[in-house]
């Protein structure tokens, strides 16, 4: 698989990536108090629901916060010991399917 990816991008193509996206974090570290969203989170006008791992290493801190902030009427549900991807992590994807379950009958109920 590595050898078809350097083979179809090229041998530093992985090396490029990484740098860049280190990049991005170092900027956004460098500016914690600008909203990334652009204030449009407040503009939306549908049932939001927020699934988070509470152990995930990529949220940014205040994050969260901002949403709730932001539009106040979002679910956000938190999963314990869920890293950035729950919904496909093993112990705890049964754990989000169930809180979209539940979200999505909260929508037909109303």
């Amino acid at each position: 698989m590595t050898r078809r990816l350097a083979e179809e991008h090229g041998e530093d193509y992985w090396r490029t990536i990484i740098r860049a996206g280190g990049q991005a974090w170092l900027d956004i570290a460098a500016t914690p108090d600008e909203d990334f969203y652009e204030h449009r989170l407040g503009k939306l006008r549908v049932p939001m629901l927020v699934v988070h791992g509470a152990d995930d290493p990529r949220t940014e801190p205040g994050e969260l916060d901002r949403i709730h902030r932001e539009v106040p009427t979002a679910r956000i549900e938190m999963i314990e010991r869920g890293g950035h991807s729950p919904h496909s992590a093993t112990a705890t994807a049964a754990q989000v399917t169930a809180i979209v379950e539940r979200f999505l009958v909260s929508l037909s109920d109303r």
